[in-house]
C-alpha cells in the first residue's frame, strides 16, 4: 500500500493528493480483504489524521517564525 501510494505521488495531482490517494487505496486494498467502501473510509481517515497532525505543527512553526522576526526588528 505504501509503495503504491509513493509511486502514485509521481503522477500529477491536486493539492493534498485528493483523488489519486483514494483511487490507489480503492484499487489496492481490496486485494487485502477490504471492501471498496472500507478502503475509501480507511484512506480518508488516514489523510484526516495526517492533516490534523501536520496543521497544528505548521501553525506553531509559523507563529515561532513571526515571533522571531518581531524580535529581530526591535
Amino acid at each position: 500500500m505504501l509503495a503504491a501510494l509513493g509511486l502514485s505521488s509521481a503522477a500529477p495531482s491536486t493539492p493534498g493528493f485528493v483523488g489519486i490517494c483514494q483511487i490507489v487505496a480503492v484499487t489496492i486494498l481490496p486485494n487485502f480483504g477490504f471492501s471498496e467502501a472500507k478502503a475509501l473510509a480507511f484512506i480518508l481517515a488516514v489523510q484526516g489524521t495526517i492533516y490534523l497532525t501536520i496543521i497544528p505543527w505548521g501553525l506553531l512553526g509559523l507563529w515561532r517564525l513571526s515571533v522571531g522576526r518581531a524580535r529581530e526588528e526591535t
